[in-house]
């Protein structure tokens, strides 16, 4: 299964069970927050038992997974500040199989926050649910999963020839979101959608 498939389509299921210039800042999801800041309001889903938030990632050489970040759960939703600087990352052809797109800087390496990777805790810390952004009426829509850290500028883009799915990201050093349209032939961007309309849902194990 090629690798592009093999992360991002997991993600997806996960959520389903339960262009920008080199000039330009990377895309804010609301409108307000940089992309180091989540901000969820008014969270969907039964979050009695929540009583804080984390943001993990995972390191596969290592084969560990990390908290980069806390906050407490309060007033239906939360507040999280991703580091400046993440420690722990991969390869940048972990995200997309280089045989497939281009990436303009090949050193360059990242880390990315995905379904599953934004956690309720409850009081004794036992991790007991996750969050997702995603559409609110229709799942074939544009959706948010990903929060990506790169350690560099870097674009990645299918070729005008590719047709199994098209990249068009211009991610900027530090935190950056990707948007995904879920399609037969998905869409990976930057760019934030002009008819997204998305909301924060909590899915409890």
């Amino acid at each position: 299964m090629k690798k592009v498939k093999s992360f991002f389509f997991t993600a997806i299921l996960a959520v389903m069970c339960a262009g920008l210039n080199s000039c330009d800042p990377p895309e804010r999801p609301d409108g307000e927050n940089p992309p180091n800041v989540i901000e969820a309001k008014n969270v969907i889903g039964n979050t009695d038992n929540v009583d804080s938030v984390k943001a993990m990632i995972y390191d596969f050489e290592n084969e560990k997974e990390y908290v980069i970040s806390s906050t407490k759960f309060e007033n239906g939703g939360f507040k999280l500040t991703l580091p400046s600087t993440v420690l722990y990352l991969n390869p940048i052809s972990f995200m997309f199989d280089p045989d497939e797109v281009i990436i303009s800087n090949m050193e360059a390496k990242h880390t990315i926050l995905g379904s599953g990777s934004i956690g309720g805790f409850d009081v004794a810390g036992e991790h007991i649910g996750e969050f997702s952004f995603y559409p609110v009426d229709n799942y074939n829509l544009w959706s948010i999963l990903y929060y990506v850290y790169l350690d560099r500028d870097c674009t990645i883009k299918t070729p005008s020839n590719y047709d199994e799915y098209t990249v068009d990201c211009s991610f900027k050093k530090g935190w950056n979101v990707l948007y995904l349209y879920e399609s037969d032939n998905p869409i990976y961007t930057t760019t934030k959608p002009s008819e997204v309309n998305l909301k924060w849902y909590y899915y409890e194990y």
